[in-house]
Order: C-alpha cells, then sequence, then structure tokens
C-alpha cells in the first residue's frame, strides 16, 4: 500500500461490516463501519485513532488526493495490520485504538 498507487484497502466481513485503510506504509488513516443489526438499515462510521483525541487536523496522502483526518487518527502500517488482524479474528480491537463516530 502506497499513496501513489494502491493507496485503499478494505476488508469486508458476511453480515457488511468492514474495515478500510486508506494512505502509505507510514501515514495512513483506518474505518470501520459496524451495522446495528441484521436489517443494515442503520450502522455506525468510526475512524480509529490513539488517545487523547485531537482536533486539529492534517491531511493523508491517497492516490486520488489528500483526505483531511484528526493528527491522533494518522496510524502507520504496524497499527493499521493490528486493527485488520483483529477484525479478520473476530477480535476486540487492540486497546490503544480509540474509535470516533463520524456521520456520512
Amino acid at each position: 500500500m502506497n499513496e501513489k498507487g494502491n493507496s485503499f484497502y478494505i476488508l469486508e466481513s458476511p453480515n457488511g461490516d468492514y474495515i478500510q485503510c486508506g494512505g502509505g506504509r507510514e501515514r495512513c488513516t483506518v474505518e470501520i463501519r459496524r451495522y446495528a443489526d441484521q436489517s443494515r438499515k442503520s450502522y455506525k462510521h468510526m475512524v480509529v485513532g490513539v488517545a487523547p483525541i485531537a482536533s486539529d487536523t492534517t491531511s493523508i496522502e491517497m492516490t486520488h488526493g489528500p483526505v483531511t483526518v484528526r493528527t491522533s487518527e494518522v496510524l502507520d502500517r504496524w497499527q493499521a495490520i493490528q486493527l485488520f488482524d483483529s477484525f479478520f479474528h473476530g477480535r476486540e480491537l487492540p486497546d490503544w485504538a480509540q474509535l470516533r463516530q463520524v456521520d456520512l
């Protein structure tokens, strides 16, 4: 994954929940969508960060241009790998992961 070529990765579960990552190896952002129930009519969309959640912002470079995120939501590839591994195996997210719900 890199910001100049393939800057996006997504993993979806059978029920439609997903985790997605965008950016590059040193600077990326991770988002998670979880459905409230089997009807798939409502969901929570969350951005993963580290505590403390910041209010100041920065940009993550992606193939089709920059995406603005909070500075505490800039992760590296090792953090993204931990998150994807937890999601894939149906485990709780790592203790350091803080979720901020966003409205889409």
